[in-house]
C-alpha cells in the first residue's frame, strides 16, 4: 500500500513578504547590508514573479509593505520605474527564470567575501565551513560588454552559491531560511580563510575525500537545520509584522 507524501501548505504572498522583510533585517543586523546596497528576493506565485527589497532604504528598516513586486501589485511598487530602479532586478529575474528550484536569492558585498573572491585560488579548503562548498561553488569575474544578468546565471550553473571576483557573493535557497543559513556558512568560510592567511603560521588543508563527504552531508541536512534555527533568528529580532 503506497503512502501519499505529506503536502506542505503553500505560503501566501503576505507570508512571503514577511519572510523577505525579516531576511533583510537579519542581513542588516549581521553587518552585511553595505548601506542598503545588498539585495535579496523571494519567488512569489507563478511566471517567475518575485519580491525584492527597494533601492534607497536601509535593510534594517524594511517592512513587508515596502517591498517591490515584479507583478507591480505591491503597495510599495507604485509604478514600473520603482521596480526597474531596484538594484539587481534583472539578475534576480534571470536566475529565477533559469532555476526553477531557486525560491530565494541573496547578494551581498562583505569584506571577507570580496577578499577571498579576488584571490586566484578562491575559497581554499582550510575549514569545515569551506568544505561545505566543495565543488558546489560558482565563480564569476566581470568582463566589459557582457550581459551581467545572463553571465551571473551561467556562472552559477546548478550551484546554490557563488563568489563574485572584486564584488562579493550570491547565494540561493529553496526558501529564505535556507538562503540565509547558506549565506552565513559561506561568510564564515571566507572569514576563516582570511584568519588563517593572516596568522603567519603554516596550516593544513582538508583532504578532498573528507571535503566531498562534508559537502554532501551539508546538502542533505541544510534545509532541516535552516528551518530549525529560523524561529530563533526571527525571535531574536524582536519585531512582529501584522
Amino acid at each position: 500500500m503506497s503512502v501519499e507524501p505529506t503536502k506542505m501548505p503553500v505560503p501566501s504572498a503576505e507570508q512571503f513578504s514577511k519572510h523577505l522583510a525579516l531576511l533583510c533585517r537579519l542581513v542588516s543586523r549581521s553587518g552585511w547590508s553595505d548601506l542598503g546596497a545588498s539585495h535579496m528576493s523571494v519567488r512569489v506565485g507563478s511566471n517567475n514573479g518575485f519580491l525584492i527589497n527597494p533601492r534607497g532604504h536601509f535593510l534594517g528598516d524594511i517592512n513587508p509593505d515596502m517591498l517591490l513586486h515584479s507583478g507591480l501589485d505591491s503597495p510599495g511598487c507604485r509604478n514600473k520605474s520603482d521596480f526597474e530602479a531596484s538594484v539587481g532586478v534583472e539578475t534576480h529575474s534571470e536566475i529565477y527564470a533559469s532555476r526553477l528550484d531557486v525560491h530565494c536569492i541573496i547578494h551581498t558585498h562583505t569584506t571577507a567575501s570580496i577578499a577571498v573572491a579576488t584571490q586566484r585560488e578562491g575559497l581554499r579548503m582550510y575549514s569545515i565551513h569551506a568544505a561545505m562548498f566543495y565543488q558546489r561553488l560558482g565563480f564569476y569575474r566581470a568582463k566589459i560588454g557582457e550581459n551581467e544578468a545572463k553571465a551571473w546565471t551561467q556562472a552559477l550553473k546548478t550551484y546554490n552559491a557563488m563568489l563574485l571576483c572584486h564584488h562579493g557573493m550570491l547565494v540561493c535557497g529553496r526558501n529564505a531560511p535556507e538562503a540565509f543559513v547558506r549565506l552565513h556558512l559561506l561568510q564564515k568560510a571566507c572569514e576563516e580563510q582570511l584568519a588563517c592567511q593572516n596568522s603567519g603560521a603554516e596550516y593544513f588543508t582538508l583532504d578532498s575525500d573528507l571535503c566531498t563527504a562534508i559537502s554532501e552531508q551539508t546538502e542533505r541536512r541544510l534545509s532541516d537545520h535552516a528551518n530549525t534555527v529560523w524561529g530563533g533568528l526571527i525571535s531574536s529580532l524582536g519585531v512582529t509584522f501584522k
